[in-house]
């Protein structure tokens, strides 16, 4: 289990609140890294790239180490943290089992605007500057509501405080409603009636008790029966492999968005805004959409490329239109 620490936590953040007793009861490992952005650690991290890979890290150092259940790796965190869980929940949804995020800041504009007293961690030191034309890319990436439709892959569960004056809760209720119209998916919500937010929150037992439902499927869990992953909608901010597709973007200050379609011997590319490369790993795909034979269409301007590392070699689309690819 990987804790993500609210701004001005530590790594000892988790030992603090009770992570580390309740793990070892469970017979599960936990690491709580220390969070950094690109000119501080602790509160200047605020979804930061370092950060997410701050946790990413401390997972592949943990499975290194560690005898590690790939289909039970877990995540949570709360404010500065619960962003921190929602952008990794998003972005790795082939990693993580199942996200907890309690009094998560959503969108680093409207609460800059409803928290002006925080307002100069993120533009000084977090985002570069006030909110800008310039700046503009940098607030969105580190904004958990702008990868709604990413949310379809993974479990998710949100807390937070009805009466929170340091992240209003409007920022949640905003996430579930993107969720729900961009990932077709209802998200169980804690409120916690009064609450404000230091020092609150659902106790530790809980968030471990809905984290311990999931596995991930993906990764070889037998429980339930995991995300469809036939298509791919989501939308990413760095060029990177989410199941079966890598997908390389031709801007790199702007967001990828990508709808990639396997049905019947048909790789259909539905989508693909500021794509310039798209990856598809045959060995990855479940046995289920494997064909002897795909139609292929590709969008203009898309190079894509269909590749085995066990039997099919590398096989090559030039952009535009579409063809097709025998797969022996």
């Amino acid at each position: 289990m990987a804790i993500a620490h609210f701004a001005g936590g530590t790594r000892f953040t988790a030992r603090e609140l009770g992570y580390y007793d309740e793990c070892r009861r469970r017979g599960w490992h936990c690491v709580c890294p220390q969070l950094h952005g690109e000119q501080m650690i602790d509160r200047g991290a605020f979804g930061s790239l370092e950060s997410q890979h701050d946790i990413l890290d401390a997972v592949r150092c943990m499975r290194a180490r560690c005898a590690v259940d790939p289909a039970r790796i877990y995540l949570a965190g709360r404010s500065m943290g619960g962003l921190t869980a929602l952008l990794l929940a998003a972005k790795h949804p082939d990693l993580f089992a199942g996200v907890v995020a309690g009094q998560a800041i959503t969108n680093l504009v409207t609460w800059c605007a409803a928290s002006p007293q925080y307002r100069v961690y993120v533009e000084q030191i977090a985002c570069g500057g006030p909110y800008s034309e310039r700046t503009a890319f940098e607030y969105a990436r580190r904004s958990p509501i702008n990868y709604g439709p990413n949310f379809r892959y993974i479990p998710l569960v949100l807390w937070h405080g009805t009466e929170d004056p340091t992240v209003p809760h409007a920022e949640t209720k905003a996430m579930r409603r993107i969720i729900a119209a961009q990932a077709g998916r209802r998200v169980l919500v804690r409120w916690l009636p009064g609450a404000a937010h230091d020092g609150v929150g659902p106790p530790v037992r809980w968030i471990c008790d809905r984290l311990a439902a999931h596995r991930n499927a993906w990764t070889g869990g037998k429980r339930g029966p995991g995300p469809d992953v036939r298509m791919i909608d989501l939308v990413t901010d760095e060029d990177k492999e989410y199941f079966w597709l890598g997908i390389g973007r031709a801007s790199a200050t702007a967001f990828g968005r990508v709808r990639v379609c396997l049905s019947r011997g048909i790789l259909d590319v539905q989508q693909a805004g500021n794509v310039k490369c798209l990856t598809v790993h045959l060995d990855r795909i479940g046995k289920a959409c494997r064909h002897g034979r795909w139609r292929c269409r590709v969008a203009e301007g898309v190079t894509l490329r269909v590749l085995s590392n066990e039997r099919y070699g590398e096989q090559e689309l030039v952009p535009g239109g579409g063809g097709r690819i025998a797969v022996p």
